[in-house]
């Protein structure tokens, strides 16, 4: 029985963990930001700053348990790892995974929660200090 539980344990870890994909866009790596160190999140607009590109980070979960704030914590927490400042270009969504025909004949649809964006970093002092 042991066993068994361990395995139910480590599944029900790795589905609740967030998966991430993470693209680097430039040559070099910037050194970390501190661990609270504010990352701003930018949807439809920009930073009006001068700004290198990172990195494109996806962030995803298979289950509903994890939220779109917590899946944007963990976006933030990639950025501050990559040296980043503030994340432009972010999405949220639950895309369509699978799906399948119940014994009833009803149909169950699969879906993940992502949220994705671009890591920045500021070339200018003054703008990383102003970033909330």
């Amino acid at each position: 029985m042991r066993p068994l539980a361990l395995f139910v344990l480590a599944l029900t870890g790795a589905c609740v963990s967030p998966h991430m994909n993470v693209t680097p866009l430039g040559t070099h790596p910037y050194p970390p930001r501190p661990s609270d160190a504010p990352v701003a999140l930018y949807q439809n607009t920009a930073p009006a700053c001068a700004y290198d590109e990172v990195a494109i980070v996806h962030v995803s979960a298979k289950t509903l348990w994890q939220t779109d704030e917590k899946l944007a914590d963990a976006l933030r927490t990639k950025a501050r790892e990559l040296g980043g400042d503030a994340v432009i270009g972010v999405r949220a969504g639950q895309p369509v995974v699978g799906a399948s025909r119940d014994a009833d004949g009803s149909v169950s649809v699969d879906r993940t929660r992502d949220v994705s964006g671009t890591v920045i970093r500021f070339k200018d002092t003054p703008c990383a200090a102003a970033r909330e």
